[in-house]
């Protein structure tokens, strides 16, 4: 349900690059305009923040989404 999954509002991630294919993979999904998410530094790390805040999101369509980032780390 919606519901459940608005609890779950920020999924923290990184590529296992490093911090240069991170931050590859925001830009790139940030620029597909499928995705917008943002980054931060964590324990000098780069980390990209997949923030859902929107009542009526399902879990679709974070499915769809997280798919989308998987296809386009391995495009990378």
């Amino acid at each position: 349900a919606a519901s459940d999954v608005y609890k779950r509002q920020l999924i923290c991630f990184r590529h296992v690059g490093g911090d240069k294919k991170t931050e590859a993979l925001l830009n790139e999904i940030n620029q597909s305009g499928h995705a917008h998410l943002t980054h931060t530094k964590l324990n000098d790390q780069y980390i990209i923040r997949f923030s859902v805040g929107q009542p009526t999101t399902t879990l679709e369509h974070l499915k769809k989404t997280w798919a989308f980032i998987q296809e386009t780390a391995g495009e990378l």
